[in-house]
């Protein structure tokens, strides 16, 4: 993460205060009969006391189906909170329990209320790097962690590359292998450690940099071309993912809808 190019914070976000890593937050919402949607999302503490506290006296008492509605009281009560932030990621729990609930008082799936199917199987992929447990499961797709921070140059290079090769080694050339920096490079050190990586097939690099550095995804797009560049976990609502793929700033979008 950003905040890695501190050393005495190398062990966030598992230790940030209130968040204890990716800690859950489940959000119910509940009509008048009793029935209720079940949403999820992240962050811990910030995030369930916006759910109670902001978002919960804004919505309760709507329309439960009127779910754009009360997207929009939010986005627009939250603009001085920071909409690409808690606020969003708050929302999002709410949202996936708004449609949950939808879904339930309708008696039909949210995929059908969404414009229906659009494939019927999904392809699913290991993270972390216990690659031997994983390959015992059966995957075959695999995105490991990342061991470094731009601000230890050389020796960060050298520590990717040593963790790409030998996890290439393990899993074989035939499987997919990606790994995700969570926005701990910088655009200079991503050029040189895209050079380093072109021997081990990477399926894609993983969110390098900060989501508001829309100049520098740009201009690692141009410059890479053997490495898909992926990003979009970080990254806040629609206008956000807008500019990614207006500025064909990215090779692949991945919005979270539990944070996004």
């Amino acid at each position: 993460m950003p905040i890695n190019f501190y050393p005495q914070y190398s062990r966030f976000p598992q230790e940030m205060p209130g968040h204890r890593g990716l800690s859950e937050v489940w959000v119910q919402a509940i009509a008048e009969d009793g029935t209720f949607g079940l949403g999820h999302s992240s962050f811990g503490q910030p995030v369930a006391s916006y759910v109670d506290h902001v978002i919960a006296p804004l919505i309760e008492g709507q329309n439960c189906m009127a779910i754009e509605l009360m997207n929009d009281l939010v986005m627009r009560a939250g603009h001085r909170h920071g909409l690409a932030g808690i606020v969003a990621t708050a929302m999002s729990g709410v949202d996936i329990a708004l449609w949950d609930l939808k879904g339930k008082l309708l008696e039909r799936p949210v995929y059908e209320l969404l414009g229906g199917p659009v494939r019927d199987k999904i392809s699913l992929y290991a993270t972390g790097d216990d690659l031997d447990w994983f390959q015992e499961l059966g995957f075959t797709r695999f995105k490991i962690t990342n061991p470094a921070h731009y601000s230890q140059g050389d020796e960060g290079l050298y520590l990717i590359e040593e963790h790409v090769a030998r996890s290439r080694e393990f899993v074989g050339d035939r499987a997919e292998l990606m790994i995700n920096p969570v926005m701990s490079f910088n655009v200079e050190f991503t050029l040189r450690l895209a050079e380093r990586l072109r021997p081990y097939n990477l399926r894609w690099l993983e969110e390098p940099l900060p989501p508001h550095d829309i100049e520098g995804h740009a201009e690692l797009k141009r410059a890479i071309t053997w490495i898909p560049l992926a990003t979009g976990e970080d990254h806040r609502g629609r206008h956000a993912f807008a500019q990614l793929i207006e500025r064909r700033a990215i090779d692949i979008v991945q919005p979270d809808i539990g944070w996004s």
